[in-house]
């Protein structure tokens, strides 16, 4: 195309690589020039597109890169080597057109099965054109590829079918979809306990039936427990409470099946207490050495344990001492005149009471001396629990 004609119209274009002209002037003898930093670059042209059905006004410009400049169209005499002619209304895309012929033209077409045959004027012999090689026919298909196990394979020429093969592989992280019934090997349930429930059909079950393999069928099936009685504990806790018997609570289905248990009481509700330390007297009027008080416990026997080691300062005074239980039971009491003043001597003791009501129960140990003589008492210990209950 000429490049050094009348200049018609100036289109400038800023970081593009596409540019679509529209210079309306109706004609088909026209060339363009593009220009950047004021020098013709026809190197930077990648192609030169008309716009279909609009070839006369508009045509785009596309660069091999993105610039910024000026696309000047020109005036020629030159047709461009790609429009059809304006005189004929049949036009073949893509026929290529001698830019110095202006007087032969393409006077019609025929597609006679994969030829096409093309008629033409001004004495040029008609055209066959082979379409055999582009008649889109697709020759063979080929399969490939495999997910989860499963594969694709085989080829398809004129006939035949591809192949699935494997074996399908299904892991949690490829599941979707609703849940397998029992009818295609699944439970139709999405956690444990309704599988469960599901599989033992437990919706027929009778309350606290049992799940067992029937002896005529073979098949598991919910009876009522052995013997027929359909009355059996299905649990039990054991409580030791501070008003009442230690016991083992049985919960059945039945009132026969509910019952209380009482448990081995001795040792229990155990108690002790000590002052280890040196105490000394002169009086002759009980003193407290120890004072402790138990937990509230139930009405039964027990026993009360004391010891404590004791010296007085002259071998010719006694050492006396006793222990009581709620301030009104006197259950030892002590008077003896050791020979050996400068040695502690040992002393203990035990007793039972029986305790008719519920409640708690103070111990007391107490010394004192006679006379005015010191009278001491160190090492001090009692202790208390459950021996049985009351005796009838």
């Amino acid at each position: 195309m000429a490049t050094n004609n009348q200049l018609l119209l100036t289109q400038t274009f800023t970081s593009q690589d596409s540019i679509t002209i529209t210079h309306n002037l109706n004609r088909l003898n026209l060339d363009y020039r593009v220009i950047v930093d004021s020098v013709s670059r026809p190197d930077l042209v990648r192609d030169v597109v008309f716009s279909s059905g609009n070839e006369r006004n508009e045509f785009s410009i596309r660069l091999t890169s993105s610039n910024t400049g000026v696309i000047q169209v020109l005036d020629t005499d030159r047709y461009p080597t790609n429009l059809p002619t304006p005189e004929n209304s049949f036009k073949l895309v893509g026929l290529p057109q001698a830019s110095s012929i202006t007087d032969t033209f393409v006077t019609g077409g025929t597609l006679n099965s994969t030829t096409l045959e093309l008629k033409r004027n001004e004495g040029q012999s008609d055209v066959d054109i082979d379409l055999s090689s582009i008649d889109g026919t697709v020759t063979s298909v080929g399969g490939t590829g495999n997910v989860n196990g499963i594969t694709l394979g085989g080829t398809v020429t004129d006939s035949g079918n591809l192949t699935l093969g494997g074996t399908l592989s299904i892991n949690d992280g490829d599941w979707s979809g609703t849940d397998l019934s029992i009818a295609n090997g699944g439970t139709g349930q999405s956690n444990a306990q309704d599988a469960i429930n599901t599989l033992t059909q437990v919706g027929s079950a009778t309350n606290e039936h049992i799940l067992t393999k029937d002896t005529s069928t073979g098949n598991a099936t919910w009876k009522a427990s052995a013997g027929g009685t359909d009355k059996f504990v299905s649990g039990a806790t054991y409580s030791e409470p501070t008003t009442a018997e230690p016991k083992i609570a049985f919960v059945g289905n039945s009132p026969e099946t509910t019952f209380d248990v009482l448990t081995n009481v001795f040792g229990t509700y155990y108690h002790s207490a000590e002052e280890l330390t040196e105490q000394t007297t002169t009086s002759n009027s009980y003193v407290n050495a120890l004072t402790t008080t138990t937990g509230t416990v139930p009405d039964g026997r027990y026993r009360v344990g004391w010891s404590f080691e004791y010296r007085v300062s002259s071998n010719k005074e006694d050492f006396e001492a006793r222990v009581r239980v709620d301030n009104s039971t006197t259950i030892a009491e002590f008077n003896v005149e050791p020979k050996d003043q400068s040695s502690y001597l040992p002393a203990s003791g035990f007793a039972e009471l029986e305790f008719t009501s519920n409640g708690t129960h103070e111990i007391d140990v107490d010394f004192a001396s006679e006379n005015s003589a010191t009278s001491r008492i160190r090492k001090t210990r009692v202790e208390f629990w459950r021996v049985g209950s009351i005796t009838s």
